[in-house]
C-alpha cells in the first residue's frame, strides 16, 4: 500500500452501556452509553433527577432522533453532492404511540417533518432530490419499516461459589 493511502479502520456500529446505580453521582435508574462511532460522545441518561412520573419516554426520543439523523444526513449529504448551498436545514421529529397484536405499547410511527431553505434558483432542483429520498427511504427508514430482529441475551454476573 502506497503512502498516500492509509489504511482506514475498520468501523463497526456498537454501543456499550453501563447502569450508573452504584456511583456517588448518580441514582438507580441513570445510564451511560458510549459509542463506537467518533462523531457521537458517551450520553448520560440521568433520569434520577426528574420525579418518577417523568422518566419514562428516553427510548420513544431516541428512536425519534434515529429516524430523523438518517434520513437528515443522507439529505444534506445529497443536497451538498448537487452543490446546492443549505441556507437553513432543520427538522422536529416525533414518536407516535400505538399497541401492538397483544394491546402493549409500542412506538406506532415516527413523523418527521423537514425544514429546508436553499437558494430561490436552487429549490426545484433540491425538492427532486429530497422526494426522491423520501421515496425510496435511507438506512434506517428502510431497516424500521422492514422490522429489525433484535437478539438479547444476558449473562449472570454472581460469583460462582
Amino acid at each position: 500500500m502506497s503512502e498516500a493511502k492509509k489504511e482506514v479502520k475498520q468501523y463497526v456500529p456498537k454501543v456499550e452501556m453501563q447502569w450508573l446505580g452504584k456511583t456517588i453521582s448518580y441514582g438507580d435508574e441513570d445510564l451511560l452509553f458510549k459509542f463506537n462511532h467518533k462523531a457521537i460522545p458517551p450520553m448520560i441518561l440521568h433520569k434520577s433527577v426528574l420525579p418518577i412520573e417523568e422518566r419514562a419516554g428516553t427510548s420513544r426520543e431516541l428512536i425519534a432522533a434515529v429516524a430523523s439523523e438518517c434520513m437528515v444526513e443522507w439529505m444534506i449529504m445529497s443536497l451538498k453532492r448537487a452543490k446546492i448551498p443549505i441556507e437553513e436545514f432543520n427538522t422536529v421529529t416525533e414518536a407516535k404511540m400505538g399497541t401492538d397484536e397483544t394491546g402493549r405499547a409500542v412506538v406506532g410511527s415516527c413523523e418527521t417533518i423537514v425544514n429546508v431553505k436553499v437558494s430561490d434558483d436552487k429549490e426545484e432542483e433540491a425538492k427532486a432530490i429530497l422526494e426522491h429520498l423520501l421515496e425510496v427511504g435511507c438506512l434506517m427508514s428502510r431497516s424500521l419499516q422492514r422490522g429489525i430482529k433484535l437478539n438479547y441475551k444476558y449473562n449472570w454476573l454472581n460469583d460462582k461459589k
